[in-house]
């Protein structure tokens, strides 16, 4: 019967024999838990944490010292990302206290030398220390 069904699947019956009496190696073993550490972790934070992130934190926890590879391995068998969150703007354009008169006009040639004079000004404002 069990041939049959080996035959049947396109395995040899010595690979059935093999499954059957498998048992998980330590290695494994320790995935697997890790596995349901990272996963824990990952939902708990809402997916904000990525490979990176997740190893820095189980490690400490856990006071081992498993590689990027092994979270980045482990994190793709569960299919799980880091959700990238949308950047913030750090700054507030603040409109123009006052703008000088354009008196020149772009008109930079004079006749004689000492009649027009121009530079570029730019203020900046900082709070007055006392």
């Amino acid at each position: 019967m069990i041939t049959k069904l080996c035959e049947l699947a396109g395995i040899a019956r010595s690979a059935y024999y093999k499954w059957l009496k498998w048992t998980p190696s330590t290695r494994e073993l320790e995935n697997i838990a890790l596995a349901k550490e990272v996963k824990r972790r990952y939902d708990k934070r809402k997916g904000i944490l990525g490979y990176r992130q997740m190893r820095t934190q189980l490690n400490r926890k856990l006071k081992k010292n498993y590689n990027r590879k092994r979270y980045y391995r482990i994190m793709r068998a569960l299919e799980i990302k880091a959700v990238i969150r949308k950047k913030r703007l750090n700054y507030v354009k603040a409109p123009a206290l006052h703008i000088a008169e354009n008196v020149m006009n772009r008109e930079f040639q004079a006749d004689a030398p000492n009649q027009k004079w121009c530079t570029d000004v730019t203020e900046l404002k900082y709070v007055e220390w006392s």
